[in-house]
């Protein structure tokens, strides 16, 4: 997979938005410019595709019901991090982009997650050097764990941060399959 060779498919969110704003889901939202392929990563990964109101133009989306999804990465070039702020009076934050194909259709093609999460951020260099040990492509999980804690004054919180965890190699586990 040459995720620079291909424009992308899609890209993954680990947050919904709703009428007040952002909103932790349980399941990953993947917007998408192609009405078609809303259609099949809904079937994929369950939820409904829908249009969105926006002048992004990734104009569909779809809430799935996956909260894991098993992904290909090409290695340690396919994952990025920085700091970014959105304007002059905001701290800096991180941004995290991670470029990969769905495990369970390759052919769709390749898709992102761009994330402001530190727990991400902080996983870059681990994640880097698992996928250079194993070498070319390698299957993966992206998850969205849940995180809960008391903030002060009791008040009980929770999240979803992304997660990507390493498998393995993806000739190995296609070989596998085919067996």
């Amino acid at each position: 997979m040459s995720h620079r060779a291909h424009p992308l498919a899609g890209s993954f969110h680990p947050s919904g938005t709703s009428a007040a704003g952002p909103v932790s889901a349980s399941g990953w939202r993947v917007t998408t410019r192609n009405k078609a392929l809303a259609v099949v990563v809904a079937e994929l990964l369950g939820g409904l595709p829908e249009r969105r109101w926006t002048t992004d133009a990734d104009a569909f989306e779809v809430d799935t019901q996956s909260a894991s999804v098993r992904i290909v990465i090409d290695g340690p070039g396919a994952v990025s991090a920085g700091m970014t702020t959105s304007d002059q009076h905001r701290a800096p934050q991180p941004e995290t982009k991670i470029a990969f194909r769905l495990a369970e259709d390759y052919g769709l093609g390749a898709f992102s997650l761009k994330s402001a999460s530190w727990d991400l951020a902080e996983s870059v260099s681990d994640l880097r050097q698992s996928l250079a040990s194993i070498g070319g492509e390698v299957l993966g999980e992206l998850l969205l764990e849940r995180v809960e804690f008391t903030a002060r004054g009791g008040v009980s919180l929770s999240y979803c941060r992304p997660v990507v965890k390493v498998i393995g190699p993806w000739l190995e586990q296609l070989e596998q399959e085919a067996a």
